[in-house]
């Protein structure tokens, strides 16, 4: 995941450097100028003082031989060169100098000799030149170390440049960490406005937007439920009264009206229980519902369930085998009706969805890992269901194609994923192994956990 931090440090630094670069190219480039100019002025100088000396040839020529060496010492600058003609007699020359005439060209002038190349100037009056250079080699090479000595210390300044600036941002970014972190701390339940200890005007609008929201989703979670659990309770009443009605009616009424009542009678009881689940999944729901802890013997449990739903097995002539691994009186923390609601509602389903004559089982078994988890997985009897259809199975009134004669409303298998998901447990659909029908698996965490 990329940093906005680096790359606020990385662009910042990297702004820096190549300013600093932009500007010592430049600056290299003035500088190489300025210093052509000034050697210019110094060989303009030193060529007009030398032409400014009246001295016969004669006597020049002499002092050169007879004081040669004292004279050559006197001038041993290696960057510079001279020469005196007196009517092109050489009169006197410095220790850089050729014996041959450097140049004939007057004024400023580049050429080659003692294996370097050298910039000239050529002064002429009345039979007497001058001829004064400097080498350009050597006026590259103080030029460079200028440039170096004045560019040292901002390349050394650059790391202590970076790590003030990645401190600076980092800093700077410290509030919006602070959201993000306060964020990231936060269950997904938990829709209470956020607050912040900064009062940066920047993060009002992030901070004011996240909190409409927040009010808005929890508004809208509270109206889901306060519908739901309304319209299901409402429901109940007059559905009970219908049902009533519908038994009186039978009693009273001729026979032969008794089967078209009897099938009013079962809608009345299905619509019932659909009432009945919406009921449960607006109760149950993980954003509202607290757990009543107790100790619940599953075992136990699971067969009073069976013991419940055992007619309907019969009615289709079904076998149901439960097989338990667990320790005697085994019990987890947890809540008596959300198992049992677990429970029979995935023995229904397998009821429902089996064939006469057809198998079911019940398995119970206990996992042992970092944290104690107890299997619940419950097995039919069928063909093999598409991956498309095991992935939709927890889904809201979804009911599948080839299960469409089969009454049902789709929310048997909702309800519980839901509770399943109360008690921070995991549930997984998949064909059986064993039996090749439907396989419900479901894990749920032994000990107490938490609803924060």
């Amino acid at each position: 995941m990329k940093s906005i931090q680096r790359l606020i440090s990385l662009l910042l630094v990297s702004s820096i450097i190549l300013v600093i670069t932009l500007a010592v190219v430049a600056g290299y480039k003035k500088l190489q100028d300025n210093t052509q100019a000034l050697y210019d002025a110094e060989l303009q100088a030193l060529g007009q003082s030398v032409l400014a000396l009246n001295v016969s040839a004669q006597s020049t020529l002499s002092t050169a031989v007879t004081q040669a060496p004292q004279t050559r010492t006197a001038f041993n600058r290696g960057d510079l060169a001279l020469q005196v003609w007196q009517d092109e007699l050489l009169v006197f020359r410095s220790n850089q100098a050729p014996d041959t005439q450097i140049t004939s060209v007057l004024g400023y002038s580049e050429t080659n000799f003692n294996y370097d190349r050298w910039r000239v100037l050529t002064l002429a009056n009345t039979g007497k030149t001058v001829i004064v250079g400097y080498s350009i080699s050597d006026r590259a090479a103080k030029t460079d170390a200028f440039i170096t000595s004045a560019i040292l210390p901002f390349v050394l300044a650059i790391p202590v440049l970076g790590l003030l600036i990645f401190t600076s941002v980092r800093m700077g970014l410290r509030p919006l960490k602070q959201l993000a972190a306060l964020l990231s701390s936060r269950a997904l339940t938990q829709l209470d406005p956020i607050t912040l200890d900064s009062q940066f005007s920047e993060l009002e609008p992030v901070v004011s937007t996240i909190n409409q929201l927040l009010a808005k989703i929890q508004a809208g979670l509270e109206r889901e439920q306060s519908f739901s659990g309304n319209v299901a309770h409402e429901l109940r009443t007059p559905l009970s009264i219908l049902a009533i009605s519908l038994q009186n009616a039978m009693q009273e009424i001729d026979s032969t009206h008794h089967p078209r009542l009897r099938k009013n009678l079962l809608e009345v009881n299905r619509l019932t229980k659909i009432v009945n689940q919406l009921l449960l999944l607006s109760q149950t729901h993980p954003d509202q519902h607290q757990i009543k802890w107790h100790s619940v013997a599953v075992e136990h449990l699971m067969q009073d369930v069976i013991s419940e739903v055992y007619p309907k097995l019969l009615d289709k002539q079904q076998n149901i085998e439960l097989q338990c691994d667990l320790p005697n009186d085994f019990a987890i923390e947890s809540e008596s009706e959300l198992l049992s609601t677990i429970f029979t509602n995935l023995i229904h389903n397998a009821n429902k969805y089996a064939d006469n004559h057809s198998d079911i089982l019940v398995t119970l078994g206990l996992e042992m890992s970092s944290e104690p988890t107890i299997k619940i997985c419950v097995e039919n009897q069928g063909e093999p269901l598409d991956k498309q259809l095991l992935t939709q199975m927890s889904e809201r009134f979804y009911r599948a194609p080839l299960h469409k004669h089969i009454q049902g409303a789709g929310l048997g298998l909702a309800l519980v994923k839901q509770i399943v998901d109360v008690q921070h447990g995991d549930v997984q659909f998949s064909n059986s192994v064993i039996l090749g029908g439907l396989c419900v698996d479901i894990r749920l965490p032994v000990n107490r956990v938490s609803n924060a």
